[in-house]
């Protein structure tokens, strides 16, 4: 194996002014362990690459028959109940202790402005690795939503 010592890369092939000094690769993987690529964050902190990413978001439509608007790393969505949702992670996370987050939007002419969507996971539900439950209310009634968003960080599998 050939090992290469630079200072900059620099593309310079075809002129394109705009995209002068892009170098294109299919794949990186941290030189002292494969999973981890620290990089400059803002000012003078480092982030690692791999922990800074987002592991899985969808939008979907909750009401009527349920639909995946669009996604990434999320296999399908399961209507529990009115207001209950179960979203099936593709890639799994490492174990159950991720972050997920979301929000939701109740859209009919007796929306109260002024109410807060609720979004979370429920009571009484047992977190898992392969899957995000949510519920969508306002106070304490739940309700259906015609549009959802949910965003898992942590780690993947």
């Amino acid at each position: 194996m050939s090992t290469i010592f630079a200072d900059n890369f620099k593309n310079t092939s075809g002129g394109d002014p705009v995209n002068i000094n892009e170098v294109k690769t299919d794949k990186l993987t941290g030189k002292t362990t494969a999973g981890s690529i620290t990089i400059q964050g803002e000012g003078t902190a480092t982030t690692n690459l791999q922990q800074g990413l987002a592991k899985g978001w969808i939008t979907f439509n909750g009401t009527g028959t349920i639909a995946i608007l669009d996604s990434f790393n999320f296999a399908s969505i399961t209507d529990r109940a009115q207001g209950k949702y179960t979203m099936t992670i593709a890639n799994d996370m490492a174990n159950a202790m991720f972050v997920q987050s979301g929000n939701a939007k109740k859209e009919d002419a007796n929306e109260d402005p002024n109410q807060t969507v609720v979004f979370g996971a429920g009571t009484g539900y047992t977190k898992l690795a392969s899957e995000v439950q949510m519920t969508t209310g306002r106070n304490a009634d739940l309700f259906d939503t015609a549009s959802a968003e949910c965003v898992i960080n942590g780690d993947l599998a």
